[in-house]
């Protein structure tokens, strides 16, 4: 069984191979609203059967809950960001490959264009979700989104969807999905 600083260090390596695998998310609001993100696929989740609870409290940082200072002492984080306890896994999320709308027009989201499904993706191509207990009170903040769905109009910069930030309830970390008979090589070791 692993002990708490190796989950610890476990859950560190994912949020860094979760930046890595976004090649270096952005971590300004204003290089945010500068572009969007074309390389990173849609995400098409399941519901599963929850496994064990791990209970694990993090500190994350994000846009809504940044590094509001330095670490107060060696081996200790920044300050700032929102302490969330990580309860049990509730979703896999899948990568969509191709995507086709009502109309017959279809888009497709491998970087080669190439749409076979079963193809060999990636080792972290899968996310998988789990269920945080925020210790924040909810952001309460108005954003608003662009996506394919409400886009950004050229005429007058305007369009999108305008949302309110509410309360974190998962987070999303890179896996690897090996079916039954599959041979499965996990990521290499931390070096």
């Amino acid at each position: 069984m692993a002990t708490r600083r190796t989950l610890g260090l476990e859950i560190a390596v994912l949020a860094v191979a979760m930046v890595v695998m976004t090649q270096g998310w952005l971590l300004t609001e204003a290089r945010a609203q500068a572009r969007i993100l074309p390389f990173l696929s849609h995400f098409k989740c399941y519901n599963i059967t929850p496994g064990t609870a791990l209970n694990e409290p993090v500190r994350l940082f994000d846009q809504f809950h940044g590094i509001t200072g330095p670490a107060p002492g060696p081996g200790q984080p920044p300050q700032g960001g929102e302490a969330v306890v990580v309860r049990s896994p509730q979703l896999l999320c899948t990568p969509v490959l191709v995507k086709c709308r009502a109309s017959g027009v279809c888009e497709s989201f491998e970087p080669d264009g190439d749409t076979l499904i079963d193809g060999p993706i990636s080792l972290a191509d899968h996310l998988k979700c789990y269920k945080v207990t925020p210790s924040a009170p909810p952001v309460n903040q108005q954003v608003t989104l662009f996506d394919q769905f409400h886009p950004q109009t050229v005429d007058n910069g305007g369009g999108g969807e305008s949302v309110t930030v509410r309360t974190p309830q998962l987070l999303c970390a890179p896996a690897q999905k090996c079916r039954p008979g599959e041979i499965c090589t996990g990521p290499p070791p931390p070096e």
